[in-house]
């Protein structure tokens, strides 16, 4: 399996600050993710971290990669 590699779209501060200021726990997770990516973690080191499975933070890093920060927020 080839390593998800992270578009930046913004900062790995702002992505911190992102994170930090979410207030919706699932919003939360997945900025956590994507700011954890941004500061080159691995995968492994993200699951560690995070206790998502490896297939669930490989995803959310490609729809971010194809669609943007949108696809971080909780829609329901």
């Amino acid at each position: 399996m080839r390593a998800a590699a992270l578009i930046p779209h913004h900062t790995s501060k702002e992505l911190g600050v992102a994170y930090r200021q979410a207030k919706c726990s699932i919003e939360r997770s997945r900025w956590r993710i994507i700011w954890l990516k941004s500061k080159g973690k691995s995968i492994p080191d993200i699951v560690d971290a995070t206790k998502f499975s490896r297939i669930t933070i490989s995803t959310l890093i490609a729809a971010c990669n194809a669609k943007g920060e949108q696809v971080l927020l909780d829609k329901r």
